[in-house]
């Protein structure tokens, strides 16, 4: 049976009083009701397109590496910073010679210091790196810069992740996992936190001094160091690379754990079999996109 459309019987004479009304309401304001505005103002805030802040302070972290303290450049309309959850990352925008580039970088700070007004990015020098090289050898005190709002997924979910988290972070990726810990002492975050952070030597340890300041604040917090360039084994710390074996010896006996993973791509690759070893479900296993990926056909999100 053919169906009538109902457009026919419609008398369109009765719908031009409406439609007068309707164009005197819009004439006389918004139409979005003052709930919705707030809302509407909070999300902005929350998650704005662009964030404009300027370098406040630079720390030399080592010969290769520093950390940038960004505060909200109010001159060009940023007036507080959006809050985020330990494990984001910003993107940062640049011009390098009139090309746009973009990089996401992890943000090394704690929520409570972008409450407070700052967030800090740690950037280490990669061989043929084009956004790292460019900004350690630019930015400076009061260098001017455009960012995103917080992003990614790389954080705490307590319905999804087990009470107990083993990082696992190479070099810069310890960055991520540093917010994490001072989220934990700040009380921001609730879950058992322990570090096995891989370094060449003790003298390339990122945040040592910071990492050893944590673990004294809070029990929640246990710090592994493995130097891969160890001649020889060495009182307080593991020598050689994250094994399995390794993992399986700082982790609780007994009980669930999730495996976060952030380094460079070398280090994915080797983990990826030792993973394996550990028969974890895929939901305990949380991947950071960190560095350059020169596989990406073998990353999960890869379209088939």
């Amino acid at each position: 049976m053919k169906r009538k459309s109902p457009i026919g019987s419609l008398n369109f004479k009765k719908f031009l009083p409406m439609l007068g009304a309707r164009q005197s309401r819009f004439q006389r304001g918004p139409l979005i009701s003052t709930e919705t505005d707030g809302a509407r103002r909070i999300a902005i805030a929350l998650h704005p397109k662009k964030q404009y802040l300027s370098v406040a302070k630079v720390i030399e972290r080592a010969a290769d590496t520093k950390s940038f303290v960004l505060v909200p450049d109010e001159e060009r309309g940023t007036k507080s910073l959006a809050y985020f959850g330990a494990g984001k990352y910003l993107t940062v925008f640049e011009k390098i010679e009139k090309m746009p580039v973009t990089r996401a970088y992890s943000i090394s700070s704690s929520p409570k210091r972008a409450v407070e007004g700052e967030y800090e990015l740690t950037i280490k020098r990669t061989e043929g790196g084009l956004m790292s090289n460019y900004i350690l050898d630019n930015w400076t005190e009061g260098t001017k810069i455009e960012v995103s709002a917080p992003s990614g997924n790389f954080e705490y979910q307590p319905l999804r992740d087990a009470q107990n988290v083993i990082a696992l972070a190479g070099g810069s990726g310890i960055t991520p996992f540093i917010s994490m810990a001072n989220a934990i002492v700040d009380g921001d975050e609730d879950f058992n936190l322990t570090i096995i952070f891989g370094s060449r030597d003790k003298e390339n340890i990122l945040f040592k001094d910071e990492l050893a300041e944590l673990e004294k604040k809070s029990k929640k917090i246990k710090v592994v160091h493995v130097l891969s360039e160890a001649q020889s084994a060495t009182e307080g710390f593991e020598k050689g690379f994250i094994t399995a074996e390794l993992i399986k010896k700082y982790a609780p006996e007994g009980e669930s754990y999730s495996l976060f993973i952030c380094g460079p791509q070398a280090m994915y690759n080797f983990l990826e079999g030792e993973i394996e070893k550990l028969g974890l479900e895929r939901k305990y296993v949380r991947h950071e996109m960190f560095g350059e990926f020169f596989n990406p056909e073998k990353e999960d999100d890869y379209p088939e």
